[in-house]
């Protein structure tokens, strides 16, 4: 297959990969312009290029007009995101990332016609969304070219309705890491009382072994106890002097 540029990270649509968003950056002695007109040719010629016999569909994007949209209610389908932000200007592509059984991972990706567009709507959706988010949090958007898409993904877990009295932080720990390697755990604790407060915090090396945590453990049962759990900000180094627990 023509080679356009450097890849620097892909983001699938779905788990079956049939589409994907591809960041290129410029191999040496090339250039944005040049990427660009290289995969304007790929569009024009009569021979599209083909992965497994199967022929690939090349949509570019301008530089800066791709948001990633995350804590998305869990209910919202592409029909209310694409809604949510066609008021502002032409969009090529609206999209939601889903899992295996084809539910919604509450984030997505809206590209826009050009980056004026793109920065109009951010700047108006975020002042627009304080309680729009799942579990009634603001809506997380970025710039897909501001930082690797890998970086956009949350790799925090909030886990609330722990059994009354919960504290065993290793017992948490252990839990997790059937879904990926754990950095931290933090156990939320009174500071009057010392007695933990039902919630924590897990930090994960990676933001898919988090999204495996978190619809694993979403209504798992621990000590007869179903708990609850959805994806965090990490926490600051302050507040995590205050929830307690363990690292």
């Amino acid at each position: 297959m023509q080679t356009f540029g450097e890849v620097s990270s892909v983001v699938f649509d779905n788990e079956i990969k049939s589409s994907a968003v591809v960041r290129l950056r410029p191999n040496e002695g090339s250039s944005a312009e040049e990427i660009g007109t290289k995969i304007q040719e790929a569009m024009d010629a009569e021979t599209k290029p083909t992965i497994k016999e199967a022929e690939v569909v090349i949509n570019p994007c301008q530089p800066g007009s791709t948001l990633f949209v995350g804590n998305l209610p869990l209910t919202l389908e592409e029909a209310g995101l694409r809604e949510m932000f066609e008021t502002y200007g032409t969009l090529h592509r609206c999209f939601l990332v889903r899992n295996k059984e084809g539910l919604s991972k509450g984030y997505g990706f809206v590209e826009f016609d050009n980056y004026e567009v793109c920065a109009k709507a951010k700047t108006t959706v975020l002042a627009q969304s304080a309680t729009a988010g799942e579990g009634g949090r603001p809506l997380r958007l970025d710039n897909c070219d501001a930082k690797p898409a890998t970086a956009l993904f949350a790799t925090t877990v909030f886990i609330d309705f722990l059994p009354r009295g919960f504290s065993d932080s290793e017992a948490l720990r252990k839990l997790c890491k059937q879904h990926g390697k754990v950095k931290t755990v933090h156990l939320a604790m009174s500071r009057d009382t010392q007695m933990p407060k039902g919630f924590a915090f897990v930090d994960f090396a990676r933001s898919d072994a988090a999204d495996r945590a978190k619809r694993a453990l979403h209504d798992h049962e621990l000590e007869g106890q179903k708990i609850r759990a959805q994806f965090s900000n990490p926490l600051k180094k302050d507040t995590r002097n205050a929830a307690g627990g363990a690292g």
